[in-house]
């Protein structure tokens, strides 16, 4: 099992989510996988400088191995592409302090944490979101 905000992509290499609300030196690295199932070595994607990614909790790969990365106290989910470029993917009201992440090939389901809203004593809509690709 993986630590949390940890996934394999499908040329099995793990990426690492070490992103802290606050933290000036937060990254994100990739790591490559040996054929003995080792860690490979660590290839920063992102940061130190992490403002972009604040609140990045949960992550998963897509189908070209870019990273889609939940922003929950942005309240937004963006795609870090394997050039480097970050493209909003979903924000505004449907999209509640969300948390895990999951994409299939066609949707990406992320779980609404709600919970800076639910916090704050403001509407929260906790629950589950599909996306669906559009290409």
């Amino acid at each position: 099992m993986l630590p949390r905000g940890t996934r394999t992509d499908r040329r099995r290499r793990a990426v690492e989510d070490h992103h802290r609300p606050f933290g000036p030196r937060s990254r994100t690295t990739r790591f490559g996988a040996g054929g003995d199932g080792k860690a490979g070595a660590a290839q920063p994607v992102a940061g130190p400088d992490c403002a972009t990614f604040s609140g990045a909790d949960g992550l998963t790969t897509d189908g070209d191995g870019n990273l889609i990365i939940a922003l929950n106290r942005q309240n937004k989910i963006v795609r870090l592409t394997n050039g480097g470029t970050v493209d909003v993917v979903a924000d505004g009201s449907a999209v509640d302090f969300p948390a895990s992440l999951d994409w299939n090939g066609t949707t990406l389901v992320t779980t609404n944490f709600a919970f800076a809203n639910a916090s704050a004593g403001k509407p929260a809509s906790p629950g589950l979101l599909g996306i669906r690709a559009s290409r």
